[in-house]
């Protein structure tokens, strides 16, 4: 949820998630064991350098940076080989997309999701974000195929399996636009 230390008992966030706390408290047996306030940063620390405080964003820089120096050469390799009229196999693009998502997960649990104003000048995850979603949706069709062959309902569910398709094509940067 993008929690840093204030202090030893004090976590701060910059994202909005004061409707997901109270269930989250309960779940884990919090409820009534925590306060949540809003608040704004006044200084005298400039906000980027506070928030370099708070997160380790180096280490999540160089971390991001892994990512693109692992992936984006499969990309560019799979971006030729299509440019050049080559298909790739489906079995390896839903095993390459599972190997891809399983890698990039992990900035889910490292990556608070700061604001760009508080981010170093030069971060490393708008470039992996970039590499992630290409490859992604280079490999979607193939994956989907594969996994559509070998992948078969529960009686009654059948229905379900477009709106996974559906699902599986999505950005998983960009939110669903709204159904009006």
């Amino acid at each position: 949820m993008g929690f840093g230390v204030l202090s030893r008992a004090v976590y701060v966030t910059p994202n909005d998630v004061l409707d997901r706390l109270a269930p989250l408290a309960e779940r884990y047996g919090l409820a009534g064991r925590f306060e949540a306030f809003t608040a704004n940063h006044e200084g005298p620390t400039a906000d980027r350098e506070w928030a370099a405080s708070r997160w380790n964003l180096l280490a999540i820089d160089e971390a991001y940076a892994g990512f693109v120096e692992a992936w984006r050469p499969r990309l560019d390799r799979e971006r030729t080989a299509a440019a050049g009229g080559e298909e790739p196999v489906d079995a390896k693009c839903f095993v390459e997309k599972t190997n891809l998502v399983h890698a990039f997960r992990k900035f889910l649990f490292i990556d608070p999701g700061l604001p760009q104003e508080l981010l170093p000048e030069r971060w490393t995850g708008n470039e992996a974000r970039a590499v992630f979603s290409g490859y992604y949706h280079l490999l979607t069709e193939g994956a989907l195929r594969f996994f559509e062959r070998h992948y078969r309902p529960a009686p009654g569910r059948e229905g379900d399996v477009s709106r996974g398709r559906q699902a599986a094509r999505r950005d998983p940067f960009r939110p669903p636009v709204p159904v009006v």
